[in-house]
């Protein structure tokens, strides 16, 4: 697995600026490819780390279709990580929609690849099944941490950097 200091290079590489960048040492040819970096993110120790991977597919949509790929070589504990942040990233993108079209480089939609395999396709509106997706996510994971705020959270902040960027370059 990736260190984490290349997972954050990696992230800064990638637009994502949430760490401090210590890493910018690290020599090209040791740079992490985009599915070294899911797989980094997903199976990681780090909550703050795995958490990336929300911003990380709202930011990188393009990153998409690297996901059932990726999501076979991961152990279990990281296959519901990606699933659960992939899909937490789907609702959200629908929710901020226009924000995110205006400010991402590679708008495009993401596929929901795992709604109906974490049953939270049944509702219609999209807060509805993030909040459905935070009672799933602490099922599966035993974490009972709100999970409905910490979607929204990361996607507030990413939202927040990039209406700040605009308004500093424009």
């Amino acid at each position: 697995m990736p260190s984490s200091e290349r997972l954050v290079h990696k992230l800064h590489n990638l637009g994502l600026h949430a760490f401090p960048e210590t890493s910018s040492l690290i020599p090209a040819e040791k740079e992490i490819s985009a599915e070294q970096l899911l797989v980094g993110l997903a199976e990681h120790e780090d909550a703050r780390l795995r958490q990336m991977l929300l911003p990380l597919f709202l930011y990188r949509p393009e990153l998409s279709e690297l996901v059932p790929d990726v999501l076979c070589g991961l152990n279990a504990s990281g296959q519901a990580t990606l699933k659960l942040f992939y899909t937490a990233a789907v609702f959200l993108q629908q929710v901020h929609e226009d924000q995110l079209k205006e400010r991402v480089p590679h708008w495009c939609m993401l596929p929901d690849y795992f709604s109906a395999e974490l049953d939270v396709s049944a509702k219609e509106n999209p807060i509805e099944r993030l909040e459905l997706l935070g009672k799933r996510h602490r099922n599966l994971t035993g974490k009972t941490a709100n999970w409905l705020g910490s979607y929204q959270h990361a996607a507030n902040r990413l939202i927040a950097r990039l209406a700040k960027e605009a308004e500093d370059t424009g």
